[in-house]
């Protein structure tokens, strides 16, 4: 049986509070730090086709992305939003992703298969805008 009585639980609302910040703020940084991990590549591209907004069954949202890169070979790329992220946030990622927008791509190759041919798609980690701005 699980004795709940030597878990320690705050006391007050503000010490509930600060324990749910603290909480979110390492799960932000835990986050960062696996994306940062797994951004063994970067590609850069430009959208040929609009970007299409799906949910995964585990309740993920995605970005998956259609483009070409400067010598001409097409790209699809995935980029998996935050827990963290609001969806107003993915939004406004979304309203940037515009067919002719220039992108790098930081993330790496997975590899998958399709009528007997192993074929890559690139999961993004992080998206870079031509104006700088770096989301994760």
């Amino acid at each position: 049986m699980i004795n709940f009585s030597k878990r320690s639980r705050p006391a007050s609302p503000a010490e509930r509070e600060a324990d749910e910040q603290r909480r979110a703020a390492e799960e932000i940084a835990s986050d960062r730090n696996r994306r940062q991990e797994w951004s063994r590549r970067t590609v850069a591209l430009t959208l040929d086709r609009d970007p299409e907004c799906r949910h995964s069954f585990s309740g993920d949202q995605c970005l998956h992305l259609h483009g070409t890169q400067d010598d001409g070979k097409t790209i699809s790329a995935a980029w998996y939003a935050p827990s963290h992220f609001a969806r107003d946030q993915i939004d406004g990622v979304f309203e940037k992703l515009v067919v002719g927008v220039g992108l790098t791509l930081d993330g790496y190759w997975k590899p998958y298969e399709l009528r007997g041919q192993t074929r890559f798609t690139f999961i993004a980690k992080f998206i870079r805008f031509d104006d700088g701005a770096r989301v994760p």
